[in-house]
C-alpha cells in the first residue's frame, strides 16, 4: 500500500498525551482518532486515550496478513 500523506499532531505539543494514530501495512490502513481523555496523566506521563490508541494499533499489528 503506498501512503500519500500521515501527519498527526498533539492538541497539547505533548506527543504523550496525543491519542491519534495511524496505522499502515501491506493490506489496509486504519486511523484512530482517540478521545480526549478527562483524567490525570498516568505515571508514565501519557493520557488513558493514548493508551487505548496503542492498544488499537498493537491490535491492528497483530492481526494475520491472510
Amino acid at each position: 500500500m503506498r501512503v500519500k500523506e500521515r501527519f498527526i499532531e498533539s492538541k497539547t505539543g505533548n506527543a504523550l498525551l496525543c491519542e491519534d494514530a495511524v496505522f499502515v501495512n501491506d493490506y489496509f490502513a486504519a486511523v484512530i482518532d482517540g478521545a480526549t481523555s478527562k483524567t490525570k496523566a498516568l505515571p508514565d506521563g501519557s493520557s488513558t486515550g493514548r493508551k487505548a490508541s496503542e492498544l488499537l494499533f498493537h491490535a491492528f499489528s497483530s492481526i494475520p496478513e491472510d
